[in-house]
């Protein structure tokens, strides 16, 4: 499912090792295992330590169900169970063609029992539940899930277009959850998961610029705009997209004010930066903290608009 925004580190001569971390001390590649596990934690390797990753993923599921006016019962929480075990099942993949061929043999049982664990779920949810407007946005979904399992086990998912087919995988939680309450799929959930891709997206965008660029912030207005021109473009283009999509009836009338805030933080990345590279963590936090604020925006535009 790619490596999350918020955890993306840089590469050699990059600020994560200006400052004597490497980025594998800080957050490994989605699958990497380290060899070296007492054996209390011999199982810790199945949970991926990708901050961001959860964020999506778990934000997202929350952004489909809260959005959603529709019913309750067993389906959204099947759904959870199905989308963490997926996302586990998928980290266990990427060891399983990593790891040494003794440790591969637990690594591939794990992979086969959750991603069996969370397509039978989905399968449960459209034709015992009878969900069938599940089924297009799961095959939609399984598209940039095994394109993502193949940029993971090509080590090619620090790129950016790695980083954003990680997004759009993971983002794909948002209609699946919000078609398990409604039990519809119409263009006012295409346009929710539309939506919360394109908040989820710009993170690639502001994260490189304050991890990779961080020297550029020093230098003259001009450097610094030639340097985050991406981010601030794709923020404003975004939100452009999501008026238009208000105005075809695809989102509530004010879905675009849950993407102001990103768009003043990707503004305001232009200012002057310090003589220090961001640290990491803090960045994770700074990133949480807006995702939450965006799922608080979307779910009142939706219950105060039209909804879905």
């Amino acid at each position: 499912m790619g490596r999350p925004p918020a955890e993306i580190a840089a590469d050699e001569g990059s600020p994560a090792r200006s400052t004597g971390q490497s980025e594998r001390s800080h957050a490994p590649s989605v699958g990497e295992t380290t060899p070296s596990r007492s054996a209390g934690g011999a199982l810790v390797w199945l949970i991926p330590r990708q901050h961001g990753a959860w964020s999506i993923l778990l934000i997202g599921y929350l952004i489909g169900v809260l959005a959603a006016d529709g019913q309750g019962g067993p389906a959204p929480w099947m759904v959870l169970v199905s989308a963490l075990a997926g996302f586990l099942g998928q980290h266990a993949t990427v060891t399983a063609l990593r790891v040494r061929p003794p440790q591969r043999r637990s690594a591939a049982v794990a992979a086969l029992g959750l991603n069996g664990l969370s397509l039978g779920l989905l399968a449960v949810l459209i034709f015992v539940y009878d969900i069938r407007p599940l089924l297009p946005v799961v095959a939609a979904g399984a598209g940039p899930a095994a394109l993502s399992l193949l940029v993971q086990h090509r080590h090619r998912d620090r790129t950016a277009w790695g980083e954003l087919i990680g997004v759009l995988g993971l983002s794909s939680v948002v209609p699946v959850a919000a078609v398990s309450r409604t039990g519809t799929l119409g263009p006012a959930s295409l346009g929710l998961w539309l939506l919360a891709l394109l908040y989820f997206s710009g993170s690639v965008f502001h994260v490189r610029l304050l991890v990779r660029n961080w020297r550029a912030r020093r230098e003259p207005f001009a450097q610094r705009l030639r340097a985050g021109w991406a981010s601030v473009a794709y923020h404003c283009a975004a939100l452009l997209v999501v008026a238009g999509l208000s105005a075809v009836g695809w989102a509530p009338p004010w879905a675009a004010a849950a993407l102001v805030p990103v768009t003043v933080k990707a503004l305001g990345a232009l200012r002057p930066g310090g003589d220090a590279p961001p640290v990491i963590r803090t960045l994770g936090f700074i990133e949480l903290g807006h995702s939450l604020v965006f799922a608080g925006l979307v779910v009142m535009a939706y219950r105060v608009g039209p909804g879905l």
